[in-house]
């Protein structure tokens, strides 16, 4: 090629080349990179169906070089936005989102996700995963506005045409953007209404669903979404687990919501409405809404109420192991032993029924003394 090359020639020669996928390797300097699912050099592929790989070198360097892209690859809204070029079956279209998010690509993963929904009337297999393949590209690049509002519609228009999509999604990248959600201030809106969109689409919401949805709320300190969830998740018919429920006391005592946390206690020790009973995680729970909220004379009665019960346990507990020595002709009762039982460390005796007493109940009694001032009480608590 001469150096005398005028533009116009130049110009045919870069439609050739992006044509040929070459511009792609040209600037970068290096191969273009191979994909796995990529076809074999003898095969005849299909005269309208553009490979993977030339696809993505393509669309990178059409954003780069016009005015609505920027170096990234991404779209800025400015000037004509790059048409991408079409692939073949759903299953590429699937490799190809995925490839492009993991270059980071993720607008480009957009329009190949968009792009193949468009072309392809796609049975629900196929189709939850290319939206889970989607969803889950995107909240690994912090895009989880984007990935919440692409699983919206996305649910919404099978809503409409009972498709069956939402059987078929995978639960892990749902819990993946709900858990996205709730670490991101400000989309726990979107994360509850995707578990609404869920639940209309019959797919899968089971406790641990609503359970991230909890935690998210106890970040934000929002009391009464924790509330508005557990009557939502009892609507649905999904029991409350001792995980869920030992969440929710843990996010009213995180938005300073004590009464709430002592009325849950309450009806979980009722097994009010088929709640399980409380576990000492419960109970510490409650100790630290109480703690936070600087409620000593709550903090201090459920204390003494918590030592009473593990007390009683381990004596319990003891005397059912010196009865069963005694049956057997062994030694009698033991008090070390028994308390070594009360604390979980002698496996060779039954641990208590109700341990409610621990290391961590202790230190949060003393830390709600030390903030309140009062350091009499807390050297008292710790003797």
């Amino acid at each position: 090629m001469s150096g005398s090359t005028t533009p116009g020639r130049r110009e045919r020669l870069l439609a050739r080349m992006l044509a040929l996928g070459l511009v792609g390797v040209l600037a970068s300097g290096a191969s273009a990179p191979r994909l796995a699912h990529a076809r074999a050099p003898h095969r005849t592929m299909h005269p309208e169906r553009i490979p993977i790989t030339r696809a993505i070198a393509m669309q990178a360097v059409l954003r780069r070089d016009t005015q609505g892209g920027d170096a990234q690859g991404g779209f800025t809204g400015k000037g004509t936005r790059p048409q991408t070029a079409s692939l073949g079956s759903p299953v590429e279209y699937r490799e190809a989102v995925e490839e492009s998010m993991r270059l980071g690509k993720w607008q480009l993963g957009i329009d190949l996700f968009e792009q193949c929904e468009r072309m392809h009337d796609m049975p629900a297999v196929s189709h939850a995963a290319l939206v889970s393949a989607a969803v889950s590209g995107l909240c690994r690049h912090g895009r989880v506005r984007v990935a919440c509002n692409i699983l919206l519609s996305t649910l919404s228009r099978d809503v409409a045409t009972q498709g069956g999509l939402g059987a078929a999604l995978d639960v892990g990248a749902v819990h993946a953007l709900l858990d996205a959600c709730a670490s991101t201030a400000g989309l726990m809106r979107e994360a509850s209404a995707v578990v609404r969109q869920l639940s209309a689409v019959n797919a899968t919401v089971d406790a641990k669903t609503y359970c991230i949805l909890i935690k998210g709320f106890g970040r934000s300190t929002d009391a009464r979404g924790v509330g508005t969830t557990l009557r939502g998740m009892r609507a649905a018919g999904v029991s409350p687990d001792v995980i869920t429920c030992n969440a929710a006391l843990d996010a009213y005592a995180r938005a300073n919501a004590p009464d709430d946390a002592a009325a849950l206690m309450t009806r979980m020790e009722q097994r009010a409405g088929g709640l399980p009973g409380p576990n000492i995680r419960s109970y510490n729970a409650l100790l630290k809404a109480y703690a936070r909220s600087g409620r000593l004379d709550k903090a201090a009665a459920l204390a003494q109420r918590m030592r009473a019960q593990t007390s009683a346990s381990a004596l319990e507990s003891a005397e059912k192991t010196d009865a069963t020595n005694s049956d057997l002709g062994t030694a009698g009762f033991d008090p070390e032993l028994a308390f070594q039982a009360a604390v979980g460390n002698a496996p060779s005796i039954a641990a208590p029924r109700y341990l409610m007493w621990n290391q961590i109940s202790l230190n949060t009694l003393i830390d709600a003394y030390a903030r309140a001032g009062e350091l009499d009480s807390a050297r008292a608590s710790a003797g």
